[in-house]
């Protein structure tokens, strides 16, 4: 890909293309769903298939329409719109190069959403947990039969 076309795809993405070349009569303006694309977030939906699933979509209107979005644009939006617990992917995923796959960074994704999850469901375990060891006594409330003989075990008479 030259400077050229890339510069141009920068162009567009901010909508300022018409200003440095303006379209041919009777030619459509980009379609919305361009707009749509740059502007999703995952916080605008209920976990990571979700999220991914709407960009899939997208980038297959995109393509109906002419205008094909490619690998990196995708998994680079992909991860602009992630919110703020998957930046330690998100930034694996930048790094990486070349860029992985759509479908590699979504399994990243969604691993990462497991372990998270995981991590909310033991620590509010372990808060039930806590929370429950508070009200219930402590073993150094209840008389023991070895606090009177001086640590002897009591003899029971038959």
């Amino acid at each position: 890909m030259t400077w050229a076309e890339l510069f141009k795809i920068h162009a567009r993405s901010h909508k300022v293309i018409d200003h440095i070349i303006p379209p041919a009569k009777g030619k459509e303006k980009v379609p919305q769903t361009e707009y749509d694309f740059i502007h999703t977030d995952m916080a605008d939906f209920p976990n990571v298939s979700a999220y991914c699933q709407h960009l899939k979509s997208m980038l297959d209107q995109l393509k109906n329409v002419d205008f094909p979005v490619d690998n990196n644009k995708l998994v680079l939006q992909l991860v602009s719109g992630l919110t703020e617990p998957y930046n330690g992917v998100a930034t694996l995923i930048r790094q990486s190069d070349p860029l992985p796959q759509f479908y590699q960074a979504r399994s990243m994704l969604t691993l990462e959403e497991a372990g998270l999850t995981k991590k909310v469901a033991q620590n509010s375990s372990s808060a039930m947990i806590a929370c429950d060891s508070d009200d219930s006594p402590d073993v150094f409330d209840y008389p023991s039969s070895n606090h009177n003989n001086g640590g002897k075990r009591s003899q029971k008479s038959q």
